[in-house]
């Protein structure tokens, strides 16, 4: 599996997972980012989280696998994703994704780093937004 997803276009991957057509080996951590990225590109960084968090938990219930959706990591991915963003050149997803590479590499640091309880074991962030307390997203 190419790990850029680059055999499937940007406009095919919304689409297809919108419409829970995707393919599920593209449902991974990797797809999460690039359409985090996407959506993140065509609207407002509140509208973008919202719709990343709908579309993946829509298709994780699709997989029959809701449990693989975490609201606290997704937004938080996002918002860093997004804060990233506004300091990149790249206009594309696989640019951004070589010199952000750290998102697929790194994650769980990433975000624990922006919290003070071990968002991964809470269950509660699972299913309600905990805002970070150690850092503060623009």
């Amino acid at each position: 599996m190419n790990i850029e997803h680059s055999d499937i276009s940007d406009t095919d991957f919304i689409q297809q997972i919108e419409q829970l057509r995707l393919d599920p080996k593209h449902f991974n951590h990797l797809g999460h980012l690039r359409l985090a990225w996407l959506y993140l590109q065509q609207y407002p960084s509140a509208l973008a989280i919202t719709k990343v968090c709908q579309t993946i938990s829509n298709y994780a219930r699709h997989l029959n696998a809701p449990q693989k959706f975490h609201l606290t990591v997704t937004c938080t991915l996002v918002k860093i994703i997004a804060e990233r963003m506004q300091h990149s050149r790249h206009h594309n997803w696989q640019a951004f994704y070589r010199d952000n590479n750290d998102l697929q590499e790194n994650t769980i640091d990433l975000v624990q780093q922006c919290f003070s309880i071990d968002i991964f074991n809470c269950e509660l962030a699972r299913t309600a937004l905990v805002e970070a307390d150690l850092h503060t997203f623009q």
